[in-house]
C-alpha cells in the first residue's frame, strides 16, 4: 500500500509549483545551494527486505535561509536521485528535501557573514551538522515498487570554505537512511559523500 496516491499530472504540477515559488524569490535575495551526494549503500544481510540499488547519486537544488540570531539554516529545495542497479542502468526519482545545518562552535552568532576564507577560526565559524529529511516519487518506468515513494532521513558533518564573498563551497560526508512507503519492510542505509555549492547573489547590492 502506498503512503499516497499521486498520479503523473499531479507530480509534475506539484514541483511545477515549487520550482515558481524558488523563481519567486529569487527575485528578491537569489540565495541559492547546489547540492551532489554519492551515496554507497551498505550490505543487508536479510535478503527479503534488501535494497534493490547498489548506490545512489543525487543532485538538488535549494533556496537558502538562516535565523537572525542564531546559526541555523534552512535549505528547502528539490532533489533528483539516481538508482544505480546491479546491472547496467538507473532509476530515477524526482522529490523534495529540506536540510537543516547549526553550526555547534558557533551557533550564537548575528553576523550574517557569507565566508570565512580570510579568518582564523574558520573551521570554528565553518564547522556544521546537517539533518536532511527527503521524499521522492519515481518518474522512470521500472519493475520494483520500492522506487514508487521513499522517505529518506540523514545526518552529515561539513566544513565550509570561502571561495570569495558571494560563494561557498562545502564538503560534506554522512550517513543515510532510505525507508520504501509503497514497499513494506524494504530498507537501505548507506554512507554518502558530496559537495554543497552557495551562491549569495544578494551580497552584490552590498557591494555597490
Amino acid at each position: 500500500m502506498t503512503f499516497c496516491s499521486l498520479n503523473g499530472h499531479k507530480v509534475n504540477r506539484f514541483f511545477i509549483l515549487i520550482l515558481l515559488i524558488l523563481g519567486g524569490l529569487s527575485q528578491a535575495s537569489a540565495q541559492f545551494s547546489l547540492q551532489t551526494q554519492y551515496h554507497n549503500h551498505l550490505n543487508n544481510s536479510d535478503e527479503a527486505s534488501s535494497w534493490p540499488a547498489q548506490s545512489m547519486i543525487e543532485g538538488s537544488a535549494h533556496y537558502w535561509t538562516r535565523l537572525k540570531n542564531y546559526r541555523l539554516e534552512f535549505y528547502p529545495g528539490i532533489l533528483l536521485q539516481a538508482h544505480q542497479l546491479q546491472e547496467n542502468g538507473s532509476h530515477l526519482n524526482l522529490g523534495a528535501s529540506l536540510p537543516i545545518a547549526f553550526y555547534p562552535l558557533d551557533f550564537v552568532n548575528d553576523c550574517d557573514c557569507p565566508t570565512f576564507s580570510k579568518n582564523a577560526f574558520w573551521f570554528q565559524k565553518g564547522f556544521f551538522i546537517r539533518l536532511t529529511p527527503t521524499w521522492s516519487t519515481r518518474i522512470s518506468d521500472t519493475s520494483s515498487d520500492a522506487y514508487d515513494q521513499i522517505l529518506g532521513a540523514g545526518i552529515a558533518l561539513g566544513v565550509d570554505f570561502g571561495v570569495s564573498d558571494l560563494i561557498t563551497i562545502s564538503p560534506i560526508a554522512g550517513y543515510n537512511h532510505l525507508s520504501s512507503l509503497s514497499a513494506s519492510d524494504v530498507t537501505v542505509s548507506s554512507l554518502h559523500f558530496g559537495v554543497s555549492l552557495l551562491f549569495r547573489n544578494d551580497y552584490r547590492k552590498r557591494y555597490r
